[in-house]
């Protein structure tokens, strides 16, 4: 009872560790990869001067939880592959399996963090994503049809809502009062204003955000006159967006902004007509697949690391090659997903890639148990004493001791002895291969 009380005390130490610095790695992997691709996504989204402003916020509340359910599954799988490798070329491993530890148990570690990984993962897309979508696309919206004062350019006509709105100045005084502006606005009625002042002041009035316009004029044009009405002022507030200057306010929601609940009643009015079954498709796989991806990669990836071995050689470095083709397969597969959007037969292509990815997987696993198998027969006929493949197949799971568990007897212990130089052996064959 002591001796196996300290065996299962000496297996949670060791899954603790493996699991410890498993959690580290990826942690460490996350960061480093998803920060600079949230870094680059929210510049394409917004442009560079954009991110000194106020907009970069709420835009980067929707672009990183997005960007981190992507790569996820690519990056978690490879910090479990990469700590593998390491704990293989230390000699952990080694050590596992000369304990009497199956490949499972030395594998679970690892297996229950790419779990983890794929819970986050629906976490993020089935509820996390929904709520923060909005946020960007209100971001993206206010730019198209609106004016932010922080992204005017000195000297440049800068242009809104399709031209509908020009504003030119020549200078800023401070931060928000600005020199010599000019400002157009055309109306849907095809009528015209433009507003010239000495100097021009940004401030918000109540729910209302404008430019205050101080010492100028403003010509009026009706539609189809070519007489404008001019009129002098001292100070005059102009809003700054086709909407009286309220906060810009979308009339319409987008697919990924909808509870997953609401997006799976929408299913069968998708598929009435083809632009909307691409969107829903796309968004579905998003949702529901690339979670799973986490599982599937870190699986892939223990499966083909013996392998590699056995091709490289003892000292073979296999986990850059493994990590890298988890890059390259997992780009595969976000790459065909995103070009549902465009052509709905791309399902096809990424349930190849999924399916060979599971067949591979499981073609490995399923090899390497019938060659441990014949390994433990062999080893089993070679090594004298040894009792039988049953009363093997029991010791599998634990550490061996001097004495058998039903007694103390000579044959029992000369049994102990035997079949603890056939684990030697057995986790020779495991760790290589």
């Amino acid at each position: 009872m002591v001796v196996a009380g300290g065996a299962h005390f000496v297996v949670g130490v060791i899954d603790r560790y493996l699991t410890q610095q498993i959690l580290l790695a990826s942690v460490v992997v996350v960061a480093v990869f998803s920060g600079p691709v949230i870094l680059v996504s929210l510049i394409s989204h917004l442009g560079e001067e954009a991110l000194y402003t106020n907009l970069a916020w709420p835009a980067l509340a929707s672009i990183g939880p997005m960007i981190l359910y992507h790569v996820l599954p690519a990056l978690i799988a490879i910090a479990i592959v990469w700590s593998y490798g390491r704990f293989a070329s230390e000699g952990v491993l080694l050590t596992i399996y000369s304990s009497g530890r199956s490949t499972f148990a030395a594998r679970r570690p690892g297996l229950v963090v790419a779990a983890a990984a794929v819970v986050l993962g629906y976490v993020l897309t089935c509820l996390v994503i929904p709520l923060t979508a909005g946020h960007l696309h209100d971001v993206l919206y206010s730019l198209r049809h609106g004016i932010n004062p922080a992204l005017l350019k000195v000297g440049a006509f800068n242009q809104f809502n399709h031209g509908r709105q020009v504003v030119f100045f020549k200078n800023y005084i401070n931060s928000n009062e600005v020199a010599d502006v000019f400002i157009r606005e055309r109306a849907a009625d095809d009528g015209e204003r433009v507003f010239q002042a000495r100097y021009a002041v940004f401030e918000k009035q109540g729910d209302d955000s404008g430019v205050v316009l101080l010492d100028g004029t403003v010509q009026s044009y009706q539609g189809g006159q070519t007489q404008a009405r001019v009129v002098a002022y001292d100070r005059m507030f102009v809003p700054l967006n086709e909407y009286g200057g309220r906060g810009l306010k979308r009339d319409y929601t987008i697919i990924d902004e909808l509870p997953t609940p609401r997006f799976l009643e929408q299913r069968s009015n998708a598929f009435a007509a083809p632009g909307e079954a691409r969107e829903w498709t796309h968004e579905a796989i998003n949702r529901f697949a690339i979670p799973l991806l986490a599982l599937l990669h870190t699986w892939l990836g223990l499966e083909l690391l013996p392998v590699w071995r056995n091709l490289a050689g003892r000292r073979g470095h296999r986990a850059p090659l493994v990590c890298a083709l988890i890059v390259v397969l997992h780009f595969a597969i976000v790459f065909s997903i995103e070009q549902t959007l465009s052509d709905l037969r791309m399902v096809f292509a990424i349930a190849t890639l999924i399916g060979a990815e599971l067949v591979a997987a499981g073609a490995m696993a399923l090899a390497r148990i019938g060659a441990f198998d014949r390994r433990v027969a062999t080893a089993t006929a070679q090594v004298p004493g040894a009792p039988d493949a049953p009363l093997l197949l029991g010791w599998l799971g634990a550490p061996v001791t001097d004495a058998a568990a039903t007694g103390n007897g000579d044959s029992e212990i000369a049994a102990g002895r035997a079949l603890r130089r056939l684990h030697k052996s057995i986790a020779w064959s495991r760790h290589t291969g």
